[in-house]
């Protein structure tokens, strides 16, 4: 017979991830079973981890073996030998030297690679041109608004046919969004966004892009952090969208009123903005108070020199934040107040989407 003999595998490939969400026994177990299968010659292992959780796992499970920066020992009599030996402890490093052959850092999203990372975001999310914009406003969507708003109201038609998760599509069926850059982003991330353009009526605007892209930078130096920084964003919009578009039992007349009345105050470049610097803001995760949106408004060249905002100083992080915001605003003759009726609808409400209270 001329029968193929079977095939062998020659390596097998084995990536392992969110070993830092790990508690510290079951980080030592799956090394423990790297450094076996590593013993083979048939396997290849890349772990992707923060090597700083790895660490901090070794020395609490080691406690007594590795140096934590401070020998466990000091201060106690002990035999010469033991006193040498514990002198010049092996520390974690030690440890994953004897595992990982090639350890590689991956370099921080800084500059311009953030607001590049974040423009593809954006572009696989899908934006308006500026043509469909101006044929919605003259679709009548702006007379919950106001006939003079271009705000956040009137930003899409609603896209409630059973449109796949690649594209969003009018009522009317003569647009369509469609995704340009290939994403990052797991398919149900991807659902989750869609299904909130579908519920809120919204999508992405050039204003939304300007926004997004110059704040990126601040905001954190890995993916997951401008993730955050670009669904939450989506999220907010879509719960005040939602808050005075639709009719739910959840929003009382009053409040409707009046995120309704601080929108028609604004145009739709102050409100992208001011949502991306209050979300910005709340990112840094900073206790304590926060600057007062006339402090915010009203911040200047020389403030930010001097690191002093409302006649307190600034940390460098909101430093880095109210100069990507002083950077980007641009003045409006319609409307003049706008910068501080879009702060004061989302500041309060940016304010809530991080790990620490704000005062």
């Amino acid at each position: 017979t001329n029968q193929k003999p079977p095939r062998v595998f020659e390596r097998i490939v084995l990536y392992i991830d969110d070993l830092d969400r790990c508690p510290p026994d079951r980080v030592v177990e799956v090394l423990q079973a790297v450094h076996m299968l590593l013993s083979f010659r048939l396997f290849v292992v890349f772990v992707a981890v923060d090597a700083r959780w790895v660490t901090c796992a070794l020395r609490e499970v080691y406690e007594h073996q590795l140096d934590k920066g401070g020998n466990p020992y000091a201060g106690e009599a002990l035999p010469g030998m033991a006193q040498s030996a514990v002198s010049d402890m092996a520390t974690a490093e030690d440890y994953m030297e004897k595992i990982f052959q090639i350890p590689y850092w991956v370099r921080p999203i800084q500059g311009d690679a953030a607001g590049g990372f974040m423009r593809k975001l954006v572009q696989s999310f899908g934006i308006v041109s500026g043509a469909e914009e101006s044929q919605e406003s003259q679709s009548g969507l702006g007379e919950a608004a106001g006939a003079e708003n271009d705000g956040l109201l009137p930003r899409a038609p609603s896209a409630t046919d059973g449109t796949a998760p690649d594209g969003l599509e009018a009522p009317d069926g003569d647009r369509q969004l469609t995704p340009e850059v290939e994403s990052e982003m797991t398919a149900e991330e991807e659902e989750v966004i869609v299904a909130f353009a579908k519920a809120a009526k919204i999508s992405l605007t050039q204003e939304d892009m300007e926004a997004l892209t110059a704040l990126a930078p601040v905001v954190g130096d890995s993916p997951r952090r401008i993730k955050r920084f670009f669904n939450t964003y989506l999220l907010i919009q879509s719960i005040a969208s939602v808050a005075v578009n639709a009719d739910s039992a959840d929003i009382d007349p009053e409040t409707r009123a009046q995120m309704t009345k601080l929108l028609e105050g604004c145009s739709l470049a102050q409100q992208t903005l001011a949502l991306a610097v209050s979300l910005a803001m709340t990112m840094q995760e900073e206790k304590g108070g926060w600057p007062h949106v006339a402090a915010i408004v009203g911040i200047n060249e020389a403030q930010l020199k001097n690191r002093v905002v409302g006649g307190k100083p600034m940390s460098a992080a909101m430093q880095k934040v109210l100069s990507a915001y002083f950077a980007a605003r641009k003045p409006d003759s319609i409307f003049p107040e706008g910068y501080k009726a879009a702060f004061d609808l989302f500041l309060p409400i940016a304010h809530r989407y991080g790990f620490h209270e704000r005062v």
